[in-house]
């Protein structure tokens, strides 16, 4: 025991050669955790020096993020200055000379804490500053705050809807306890947060709430949040708009005055998916829509009420309550066929005939007549229930689901009856007015036609009126009475005292009204001047004759039979007694359901004007015109494969009198010497009226000349045939008058092929004018307005002309291009869409009752059509072929000429130049043996295919559609005339939706590298909403992309907790990144995944998962990092 103090002293003697103070650090604390328990420090002070020191300094100098804990020093030293609690000073008052003392003192660390740094030692004593340190704190640790069991993190709700999600915070660190909780929510402007079930809100900004939690809101009663502790928290949200919003919530927390923040932090969804599918049927009982189209078979009418009864369902879907409901119905009642071709007035007169009521339930409701606010307005009567303030049918139909006052709404699965009467007076409307009553077109086929409009959970507006093709027989035809128009012809025009021919009348139109099949009907005729009817008539139905005749007014009676398909005659016969002022011919019909249901109606007035010629008098002297006519002399073919050439002769059937653009026309004209002459001057002469419908010019020739001829024919027999009279064309404004004036005297002159022949009483000739036809023709099929030849005499500007006689000649303009006819369109999904309506056609030409019967004209050679179609597409193979339309006879069925032709076509050229898919084909010269035939009442051309959307397919909103065509048109012309062109027409009207799916990625919690493991949880929904049965999205996958020092192992489909199934990792790329197949997922359903695997590395790391899905052959991305 002895040698101790020896030993000590020579320790002693030994320090003091080299250090006065020594400052020893005796104990630390193994581990600290922020906002927890103060650790102890220990520390010698030693004095080696012979010589004490007074008042001698003591100074800490402590880590970022660590303090003093004020009062803690225990030892030898008193607290000197505490005002920066990272350095705080201790002063021992007195430090004697080779003396050892002691202290200890607490710290505490918050989250800003850093083990990289060290506590530091220092004094000063004697002019000297001495100094130590500790090592770096082994272990620290933060208080972890982890939100678990989040409850509808996709929160389903219709919009304005509102909803609650609830989650847990649990404090899992040992030994931390906290004070304030504070819970802030982030969210989009498309929702909002209503608040929590607990704390106080103390901040809100733009998009943006904060909560605080703390003292009696915290659990277990001791103000604290301590380990183990849980927090329940409820939070109601609204969805405020159509779109997804996304939220997040973060986690903060406070011990003391330190506020820290949690690394956790959760993506939340709130969405409402849904889709109405408003469905109208009829109910009355009908077999079929051919019962439904047939107003007799339908009642009503002149005498009777019409009862019908409808069911409207809604049969869509929705994933939360209100996301599918129809929002303020209004029910459409159209009383004509075509309600979108006119912007009429919101006035009930514009219906003088129709009185419409409606019932629900047995209760009557109002109507009113309305127009909805768009483009093109839906007209006729409507059930409004936007002002339906009382519930008319009670729980399962009309609802408020809107909270508006008013039951104008209809719910997912929600259905009611409606009842409408239609009352019919067909005396409320002037004579000569349509059946229906309707103002302007006659309605066609008078139908009840329902529609709707309403809006959907996103006030986009859906409205639509049913056709007759629509299931349910929603088309009720009330009356059929088409815009009757009367095709009047005189069977010879150039009439001749005592002459009889017929004049036909046939109605372009139809009836059929609520009345029976024998409904009686009359044609009131007035003839015009020149004409007398010589008492004999034919019609069609049940024919009665001639009625009645006062004077020009000839009534003809007989039956309805619907459309017509027979004319009403009349044996005529020129009156030559008066003067012939006016040719106009009026018509009518007289129209009664029965005797004991009121009076007459008159319908179906015409004033129109014909074409004759009475020659009343006959020639005496000069040139006799005897014959006229135009006669076409370009010709087609009797077949659709151009085997047989036209032969007038051999098929009287073929039409010569009509003619398209640039085709040949002859006119001929005949006549004699009358008398004794003079017989020199001779002219001759075609004329027409300009024709005025629409593209065409009345102003300019319908016809160029190209030359002429004439065969003259002496009385004792000698023929002489001379070429190329001069032609004269000229134009008279003021009777809109064409004339081709040939001077054939020239044929006489000195040195011509007649010059010095002796004309004669007795000599004739047949003058033929060859000309073609402009390009000035109609679209529709139209005769030429008084087309009149004459032979005549002029000398000395006196003119002798002995008759003129007309003819009638159709002309007709043909202008083949390419023609996309689609209306607008929605195509779902993955189905293959049918591209069928890509023509080569004549929009001219399908206006007429087809002028060419049997016969196939060749007007255009195609050499090759391209269309292109936005996005990339994939050609369905085999799926091209060409439908060659050609035409019909005159009873509108097809020509054995020129039949319907569908030819198979091989797949086209196919290429993708980054915006378009381009499909070419190419005419390999038979499509079908000649090119595109114009020859009928619709010939086209059309190249129909099939083809399946690809990802880069324009989605919710039309993609273009163009067509290009390579040709060379008018191949009936003169080669002068013929025009190489490149067709083009560029459409957007369809539009393709693809179903859609949202991914949820949460993320993980703090960790301890290399043994932690690490899980990631993942919600995949089924976003689809568009109203479309096929909503499912087909053969999915999931792509995980990871940093190096992330190791994935494992990744398990939690959709059932029950039956988890575990996937297996499948790598790509550099090894670190991995997928798995997750096959198809249902309309409006959710999968959900747990990611597990390790971090390698103490520093953040990131993840990225990738949804993707195989769509219609083609990938597509849809990633969320």
């Amino acid at each position: 025991m002895k040698h101790y103090p020896l030993i000590l002293l020579c320790w002693l003697a030994f320090i003091s050669l080299t250090a006065q103070v020594i400052i020893t650090p005796i104990s630390s604390p193994e581990s600290l955790i922020a906002c927890g328990e103060a650790g102890d420090y220990t520390v010698n002070v030693t004095n080696a020096d012979n010589n004490g020191y007074g008042n001698v300094v003591f100074t800490l100098g402590l880590p970022q993020g660590m303090e003093y804990v004020g009062g803690s020093l225990r030892g030898n030293a008193l607290e000197y200055d505490l005002s920066d609690p990272r350095a705080p000073q201790f002063i021992f008052p007195g430090l004697p000379g080779l003396s050892l003392v002691t202290i200890e003192f607490q710290t505490l660390i918050n989250c800003a804490f850093d083990n990289r740094d060290v506590v530091r030692y220092s004094l000063v004593a004697g002019g000297n500053t001495y100094s130590a340190q500790e090592q770096p704190l082994a272990n620290f640790f933060l208080p972890e705050v982890v939100i678990t069991n989040v409850d509808n993190p996709v929160l389903n709700l219709a919009v304005n809807g509102v909803g609650q999600r609830t989650f847990t915070i649990i404090q899992s660190t040992p030994d931390a306890y906290l004070d304030t909780i504070f819970l802030v929510n982030t969210y989009d402007a498309d929702m909002a947060s209503l608040g929590a079930n607990i704390g106080t809100l103390v901040g809100s900004g733009l998009r943006s709430d904060t909560i605080r939690i703390s003292g009696a809101d915290l659990p277990g009663g001791d103000n604290q949040f301590n380990f183990g502790d849980t927090l329940r928290i409820t939070e109601q949200v609204q969805l405020l708009a159509c779109a997804q919003a996304n939220s997040a919530v973060g986690v903060f927390w406070r011990c003391g005055s330190d506020i820290c923040q949690s690394t956790q932090v959760n993506t939340l969804i709130t969405q409402g998916v849904g889709s109405p599918d408003l469905r109208i049927t009829n109910t009355t009982g009908f077999p079929d829509q051919v019962t439904a189209s047939n107003p007799s078979l339908v009642g009503g009418g002149f005498c009777d009420t019409v009862r019908l009864s409808y069911r409207l369902q809604n049969l869509g879907e929705e994933n939360a309550q209100g996301a599918g409901a129809v929002y303020d119905l209004t029910v459409g009642l159209g009383l004509n066929n075509n309600l979108f071709s006119f912007s009429e007035p919101v006035d009930p007169d514009i219906f003088p005939n129709w009185e419409i009521l409606a019932r629900i339930n047995g209760q009557a409701v109002s109507l009113g007549v309305y127009q909805y606010p768009v483009a093109n307005p839906l007209l006729g009567y409507n059930l409004n229930f936007t002002s339906q303030n009382t519930d008319p049918d009670g729980v399962g139909g009309l609802a408020d689901v809107d909270g508006d006052g008013f039951f104008d709404d209809l719910p997912i699965g929600a259905s009611f009856e409606l009842e409408v009467l239609i009352v019919y007076d067909p005396y409320q409307s002037e004579a000569c007015s349509y059946l229906s009553g309707y103002p302007n077109n006659g309605g066609a086929e008078t139908n009840l036609r329902l529609g709707y409009h309403y809006f959907d959970q996103c006030t986009n507006v859906r409205q639509y009126w049913y056709s007759v093709s629509d299931p349910g027989i929603n088309v009720v035809s009330l009356f059929t009475h088409r815009s009757v128009t009367y095709n009047v012809n005189l069977e010879e025009s150039n009439l001749f005292p005592g002459q009889v021919t017929n004049l036909e009348i046939r109605p372009d139109g139809a009836w059929n009204s609520p009345c029976g099949a024998t409904d009686s009907i009359v044609l009131e005729i007035i003839l015009p001047d020149g004409l007398a009817a010589t008492g004999n008539a034919y019609g069609p139905g049940q024919f009665s004759g001639i009625v009645e005749q006062v004077g020009d007014t000839i009534r003809l009676a007989s039956t309805e039979r619907g459309t017509f398909t027979q004319a009403w005659g009349l044996s005529v016969t020129p009156d030559c007694s008066t003067a012939i002022l006016d040719t106009t011919i009026n018509l009518s019909f007289l129209y009664f359901c029965a005797p004991d249901c009121g009076p007459v109606r008159r319908i179906d007035c015409a004033e129109i004007p014909i074409d004759f010629v009475a020659q009343c008098e006959a020639c005496a002297t000069g040139i006799d015109t005897r014959e006229f006519e135009a006669e076409r002399q370009s010709f087609g073919w009797t077949n659709s494969t151009h085997t047989q050439r036209v032969d007038p002769i051999l098929d009287p059937t073929i039409n010569l009198k009509a003619a398209i653009n640039y085709d040949s026309v002859v006119f001929r004209l005949a006549g004699v010497y009358r008398d004794d002459g003079p017989f020199d001057s001779l002219f001759a002469r075609v004329s027409y009226l300009g024709m005025n419908p629409s593209f065409a010019d009345p102003t300019l020739a319908h016809f160029i000349p190209l030359g002429s001829t004439m065969t003259y024919y002496r009385a004792d027999g000698s023929v002489y045939t001379c070429t190329d009279a001069p032609v004269i064309s000229s134009f008279d404004p003021g009777l809109v008058k064409h004339q081709m004036t040939a001077k054939l005297e020239s044929f006489f002159g000195a040195g011509s092929c007649l010059d010095g022949l002796q004309r004669q009483a007795g000599d004739s000739l047949v003058f033929q004018l060859y000309t073609l036809v402009s390009d000035n023709t109609p679209r529709r099929a139209l005769p030429l307005p008084e087309l009149r030849g004459e032979l005549y005499l002029s000398r000395q500007g006196v003119v002798t002309r002995c008759n003129e006689y007309l003819d009638q000649f159709f002309l007709e303009e043909v202008i083949p291009n390419c023609n996309l006819a689609y209306a607008v369109q929605e195509h779902y999904g993955c189905e293959e869409i049918y591209f069928n309506n890509n023509a080569i056609a004549n929009p001219g030409h399908i206006y007429d009752g087809d002028q060419f019967p049997n016969e196939v004209r060749t007007i255009v050679d195609v050499s090759e059509v391209r269309i292109f179609l936005e996005g990339n597409w994939l050609i369905t193979t085999g799926s091209s072929d060409l439908l060659a339309n050609g035409s019909f006879d005159e009873n509108d069925a097809v020509s054995p000429g020129a039949p319907f032709v569908t030819i198979p076509l091989a797949d086209p050229q196919v290429a993708y130049d980054g915006t378009f898919t381009i499909f070419t084909y190419q005419n390999p010269g038979d499509w079908p043996n000649g090119d595109l035939v114009i020859g009928g009442s619709n010939p086209a051309h059309n190249i129909r295919f099939r083809a399946i959307p690809g990802c880069e397919v324009p989605i919710n909103r039309p993609f273009i559609q163009r067509m290009e065509t390579d040709m060379i048109r008018y191949l009936n012309a003169p080669p002068a005339y013929r025009d190489t062109i490149t067709s083009v027409h560029e459409i957007a009207n369809k539009t393709h939706l693809s179903p859609q799916a949202d991914l949820l990625l949460a993320s993980p919690q703090e960790f301890i590298p290399n043994s932690d493991t690490v899980s990631w949880e993942i919600r995949l929904s089924n976003t689809t909403s568009y109203g479309n049965a096929d909503k499912l999205v087909r053969n999915g996958w999931l792509a995980v992309e990871t940093e190096p020092n992330v190791q994935l192992y494992a990744i398990t489909d939690l959709t059932d907790p029950g039956n988890p199934v575990s996937y297996p990792l499948l790598n790509y790329s550099d090894g670190s990144n991995y997928w798995i197949t997750i096959d198809s997922l249902s309309a409006f359903a959710s999968r959900n995944f747990r990611i597990e695997g390790l971090y390698t590395e103490c520093r953040r790391q990131e993840l990225l998962v990738r949804y993707g899905k195989r769509f219609c052959e083609q990938e597509n991305w849809l990633g969320l990092r």
